[in-house]
């Protein structure tokens, strides 16, 4: 259901002269953060497909304990958000090439985030000579208020008494 198969069989179908648009995230308790990136990116085109940072990835990348929420249901609740045309999950990061060649995006998205900038620069440039007819845009603000961290930290606050 949510695999890079049915993507591909998905843009067989429906691609033609559309322009494609790929951002991917871990997508963890869901907030308005995530929703006005995922509107932003679809502005840059007419297919928004969204890749989901499986729950192995996850658990190798980010804190112990997340995600907090199962990887079908995150790409099922991104996946039922008005900009987003197709979901799937991926264990590895969206910007390898297994992703990008299967795909074919006409443009690829990053998140703007203070913490990990300077790395996704570095990235771009690897992105801008390995797929040359690919754009590349940063989309949202560089420093937001809400984010899943934050978000966690506030509730385990509450739980303790906070």
């Amino acid at each position: 259901m949510y695999s890079l198969e049915s993507v591909k069989r998905f843009l067989e179908k429906n691609r033609g002269n559309k322009k494609v648009v790929l951002i991917g995230g871990s997508f963890d308790i869901l907030h308005v953060y995530h929703l006005k990136i995922l509107t932003e990116a679809k502005k840059l085109g007419d297919i928004l497909i969204v890749g989901i940072n499986s729950d192995k990835h996850i658990r190798k990348k980010k804190v112990k304990g997340r995600p907090i929420v199962p990887e079908k249901c995150r790409a099922e609740m991104v996946n039922a958000l008005k900009p987003v045309d197709l979901v799937f999950i991926t264990d590895i990061s969206l910007y390898y090439p297994e992703n990008i060649s299967a795909i074919k995006p006409d443009v690829f998205v990053f998140g703007k985030d203070k913490k990990r900038i300077a790395a996704r620069h570095n990235r771009v440039e690897w992105l801008k000579k390995e797929f040359p007819n690919m754009k590349v845009a940063f989309k949202g603000p560089l420093k937001f208020k809400i984010s899943t961290s934050k978000i966690v930290q506030k509730c385990s606050e509450k739980l303790k008494g906070g």
